[in-house]
């Protein structure tokens, strides 16, 4: 119950059996070769049940491959430059993962083996994550450096509340294996502009959001809205500013463009919880589940609306998440900072499904003030984060990745 209740519902979890002969000749086949390194269908399958008991939804044979490509770029880079784990790290690695779900990492490994999942699987993803933050540890913080200018500004927007806004562009692109060379060039070039008319053509022309027929603008917001992987970026930049790329997730990244502040005179410290709902409807932007949302909207105003509405729908379709606004994915927390509650947002999709989100609740704690330390904790993560994200672009840029 605690695994269903903190990692997402256990959905169907087919035991993988190697059988003899051609069968687990087929398994153990190879999927994907990334440079001179083989990802087996034996892997792949493992990793799409790994992901399923997590609760990810969406196409999960594309997510799964995906992220097995990225770990074994992740581990060629960290063989060229040395870095290294030792037994005890990935224990502690696993230990910490189990922990999320108030389980042991013995007692997660047993539920995993009862459902096919081998304990490899999991060793094997703990140990990617930890030596990736390993390589960019020492790669980019010790040239990210953050300055006390940079500090100062932090603390100033981001310990206001009340009325407290800043107006905000926004630029979302979507990169495919085919065209992420592209893409990454096009979001350099994008983070040199300056104007708010030259961003807003580039809106119009390349992004993917539903804001592009607006030139990007999504108008003003509450700071206290904003989560905190784009508001140090954003209160860093000059009026025209472009923020580097953010990775959303699945090949997504966003730019967006600081285009006013609007600052109160009292300074209070803040924080944000937020509570909302996502509805899964397949089939996507198709005109279907466009209709199914607009049904979704007529009949809801508030979340309880929509739990009356959807309550016949398997689990993995209805998700209400509550925490704080900083553990919300950022692709997510940008379209809940536009919402007021009750209000819904159709501008998301997950795989094949289009995401129907409402904001339940947000609420603002004014209780603890942010310290020096922790704000440049804070830049400097956000800071070495980004760096990660376009190394990895450019290693999956430079491989060469075949399809046997």
């Amino acid at each position: 119950m605690r695994l269903k209740m903190l990692f997402a519902p256990l959905l169907g979890i087919a035991t993988l059996i190697a059988g003899p002969g051609a069968a687990q000749q087929t398994l153990f086949a190879p999927r994907v070769i990334v440079n001179d390194q083989v990802i087996t269908n034996y892997e792949h399958q493992q990793r799409r049940s790994f992901l399923e008991l997590l609760g990810a939804t969406g196409d999960l044979d594309a997510e799964a491959e995906a992220r097995l490509i990225e770990e074994r770029l992740q581990l060629q880079a960290a063989d060229e430059q040395g870095v290294e784990l030792t037994p005890e790290q990935v224990r502690a690695g696993m230990e910490e993962f189990a922990s999320r779900a108030q389980l042991s990492a013995d007692e997660f490994v047993q539920i995993l083996n009862e459902v096919g999942i081998a304990t490899e699987t999991y060793v094997d993803f703990v140990r990617a994550g930890l030596i990736w933050r390993e390589v960019v540890r020492a790669r980019f913080v010790p040239r990210a450096g953050i300055t006390d200018a940079e500090i100062d500004r932090a603390l100033a927007l981001m310990n206001q509340s009340g009325p407290v806004r800043v107006r905000v562009g926004e630029i979302v692109l979507q990169a495919t294996p085919d065209t992420e060379e592209e893409v990454t060039a096009l979001a350099q070039r994008i983070q040199g502009l300056r104007s708010e008319g030259a961003f807003a053509a580039a809106a119009r022309e390349n992004s993917v959001a539903e804001s592009a027929e607006d030139g990007g603008d999504i108008g003003w917001l509450p700071v206290v809205n904003l989560p905190q992987g784009v508001l140090p970026v954003l209160l860093q930049l000059p009026n025209g500013g472009v923020t580097p790329p953010i990775p959303l997730g699945r090949g997504r990244v966003a730019l967006y463009q600081m285009r006013g502040v609007q600052e109160a005179e009292q300074i209070t410290p803040a924080s944000t919880s937020v509570d909302y709902m996502q509805i899964l409807i397949p089939g996507g932007r198709t005109e279907a589940a466009m209709t199914e949302a607009s049904r979704l909207d007529a009949q809801s105003d508030t979340c309880n609306d929509l739990y009356g509405l959807s309550r016949n729908l398997p689990e993995d379709r209805v998700i209400r998440t509550t925490g704080a606004l900083a553990e919300v994915p950022t692709d997510i927390a940008m379209e809940l900072a536009r919402l007021d509650p009750g209000e819904s947002s159709t501008a998301l999709t997950r795989g094949d499904s289009l995401v129907y989100l409402m904001l339940c609740h947000r609420q603002v704690f004014t209780d603890v003030a942010p310290s020096r330390d922790g704000v440049r904790e804070l830049l400097l993560n956000r800071r070495v984060g980004q760096q990660a994200a376009l190394y990895l672009q450019e290693l999956r840029a430079d491989a060469f990745i075949r399809y046997p």
